[in-house]
C-alpha cells in the first residue's frame, strides 16, 4: 500500500493472479474507506506508512522438569 493504492507485483498477488486484486476497507464513524489497486482513500483520515523489517526468530530448547 502506498498513499495511492495498493500497488503489488504481478507474483504478490493470491495465487499470482492478478484478478484476486488486494482491497482493505475500514469503518471510521460509519463511514467506510477503501484501498485497493486504483485508490486509496483511507489516506483521508490516517497517515500510512510502510516500514519493512526482516524479523528473526531465535529457537532455543527448552524442557520442563
Amino acid at each position: 500500500m502506498n498513499t495511492k493504492r495498493i500497488d503489488l507485483a504481478e507474483k504478490d498477488h493470491h495465487k499470482e493472479n492478478d484478478k484476486l486484486a488486494p482491497e482493505l476497507s475500514i469503518t471510521v464513524n460509519g463511514q467506510k474507506l477503501t484501498a485497493d489497486k486504483t485508490k486509496n482513500e483511507i489516506r483521508q483520515q490516517f497517515d500510512v506508512l510502510i516500514k519493512t523489517m526482516l524479523l528473526m526468530m531465535a529457537i532455543s530448547d527448552h524442557r520442563w522438569c
